[in-house]
């Protein structure tokens, strides 16, 4: 679906209960009333409807609405039409300029290379020969910037090696530091920017030299639209 018409779902159901409640003595279940709109955005994932809690940090969110039976029928009405909305638009309207590929997604080349589920990450890279992996979609031509986050304690190879990924015949390095601490994750830009035709891509992640340890954490990889290189 696309926003314009999700938007006029939205505004049918909004018309179609404002108006039954004009004309009814009894205000309509407010549960009902966010069922209604919120089926109108294809059943949210569990994913979404633990953002929308946590967001608004209210338990129980529909029990609590349901007891305000009592309240003037149009502000919950209104109510429910805004929580359902603020999901909706986060569910039909991905951010077209990022893409996110996480180490939980990876392919991963390497005896040590292995996903901890403690820490959502990548443990183990060391060699030039061991990558991580993965295939997307860009949704639209242009240039991205690729960004690695990561965790190290300590960089016992005193900053002289580099994240080195590739995407078709374009590769971009970036150097590794520390982040001062194995749970401290921070972003790492790869310069330049590459440019990417919308549909199916491949990108390979990997160290430019050999690491003296293997206690570097890769928590996910960002490709964020970005300006084409030389034009202000």
């Amino acid at each position: 679906l696309t926003i314009t018409s999700v938007w006029l779902v939205w505004a049918a159901n909004v018309l179609e209960m404002l108006a039954k409640a004009s004309s009814d003595s009894v205000a309509p279940n407010p549960t009902t009333v966010l069922n209604r709109l919120w089926n109108s955005c294809l059943k949210p994932s569990p994913e979404w409807i633990g953002s929308i809690n946590s967001s608004t940090k209210i338990p129980n969110f529909g029990s609590r609405l349901e007891s305000l039976q009592n309240m003037d029928k149009k502000p919950l009405i209104a109510i429910a039409f805004l929580v359902t909305a603020s999901v909706c638009l986060g569910q039909s309207a991905p951010d077209a300029g990022r893409v996110v590929l996480e180490g939980s997604k990876a392919v991963l080349l390497g005896e040590r290379l292995q996903f901890d589920p403690n820490s959502k990450s990548v443990n183990g890279l060391a060699k030039p020969s061991e990558s991580l992996s993965w295939g997307f979609e860009i949704p639209k031509s242009g240039w991205y910037q690729i960004v690695v986050h990561y965790a190290l304690k300590e960089d016992r190879n005193g900053g002289k090696s580099s994240f080195n990924a590739t995407i078709g015949d374009q590769n971009r390095l970036g150097p590794i530091h520390s982040t001062g601490s194995l749970d401290r994750y921070l972003p790492q830009v790869l310069f330049d920017p590459v440019e990417l035709t919308s549909g199916s891509h491949q990108l390979k992640l990997q160290l430019k030299e050999m690491r003296r340890s293997s206690d570097l954490q890769i928590r996910k990889v960002e490709l964020v639209r970005a300006r084409e290189p030389g034009v202000p």
